[in-house]
């Protein structure tokens, strides 16, 4: 944040700059939550030492400005798809922004940002895709897998083995388990090899950190397993079968506001997985894909219209708001 501070207010060209703030639970994160976040006590110390604002995530725009001609009209702020309630250490940041679309069910609720990461991505996920598989089954020419990702905390090693046994034995499919992050409280390797280690059923721990690969190895899984609600979107936008160990309110609002109708709602870390996730499949599954492809159709539309919103602010200097919509 002292980085991007300095950038805009010594940018003579385009400074100060205006700023965009998306994505996460951000708006409840004070700075000492920020610096928990950081993977080790190096980037630790750098966040401390380079704390300029008490929020960890936004400061109010005002910061961008600077002080010699804090008298000028400053430029905007955009809050776009965040979530978390909005501690007091952020209230400044978020009150003082010009727009604000937010995916909490207590505002004015639209879909995560994320939900565009398809429409906008699909081709480098596709390229990234087959080198994932490359790098899970080297030696297989086509293997079915289910993805496996959880939060530590809230999972009994032996019965979650049990219960995965069941699901690759029912659908003749792998067991990957991956992560959707490592810092502190988030997933864990270690657990997810403890797992692994009590299944009978075959498993992989796949240790890649790369977000485009994450993303990727959900899109060509058969069915993805988790807490998060980031890898939730994900098999949604792909029209993926989902179940979710929802663990926060995001995750309810999410899957009964913006998933389809007839997709999982949420279950409790100790559900068994296979008798609901088993909708899915067979000769005649209670739940396709025909509705997820719908709804999604819906959510992309929805978002975009709060996007033309807001990305209008910022083409101020145009007559005309640009509009995806047409």
């Amino acid at each position: 944040m002292k980085k991007l501070q300095q950038m805009s207010r010594e940018d003579s060209e385009k400074g100060p700059y205006d700023i965009i703030y998306t994505g996460g639970e951000a708006m409840g994160c004070t700075h000492t939550c920020a610096v928990g976040m950081m993977p080790n006590q190096e980037m630790r110390n750098q966040a401390i030492n380079e704390k300029i604002y008490g929020c960890g995530y936004l400061v109010p725009k005002s910061y961008l400005v600077p002080d010699s001609e804090k008298n000028r009209p400053s430029r905007f702020a955009i809050i776009n798809s965040m979530g978390g309630a909005v501690s007091r250490q952020c209230a400044e940041a978020v009150n003082t922004a010009d727009f604000g679309s937010f995916r909490n069910p207590k505002f004015p609720s639209y879909p995560d940002s994320a939900v565009m990461t398809k429409e906008l991505y699909a081709k480098e996920i596709e390229i990234m895709a087959d080198q994932v598989m490359d790098e899970i089954f080297p030696s297989a020419f086509e293997t079915k897998y289910i993805a496996v990702q959880h939060k530590v905390g809230g999972m009994v090693p032996d019965k979650l083995a049990a219960s995965l046994d069941v699901v690759s034995k029912e659908t003749n499919a792998t067991i990957v388990f991956f992560a959707a992050g490592v810092v502190s409280g988030h997933d864990s390797f270690d657990k997810y090899k403890e797992v692994a280690g009590l299944m009978e059923q075959p498993s992989i721990v796949y240790e890649g950190l790369n977000v485009w690969k994450v993303m990727a190895l959900i899109s060509r899984s058969e069915a993805l397993i988790s807490t998060s609600l980031h890898c939730r979107i994900m098999a949604f936008i792909f029209f993926r079968p989902r179940f979710t160990w929802c663990t926060e309110p995001k995750h309810k609002h999410f899957i009964e506001t913006y998933d389809s109708k007839d997709s999982m709602g949420c279950m409790a870390p100790a559900t068994d997985i296979w008798p609901t996730l088993s909708d899915y499949y067979g000769s005649n599954p209670k739940i396709t894909q025909e509705m997820t492809e719908e709804t999604y159709n819906w959510v992309v539309r929805k978002y975009l219209r709060v996007f033309d919103s807001w990305s209008a602010i910022l083409r101020k200097n145009y007559e005309e708001p640009l509009n995806l919509l047409k």
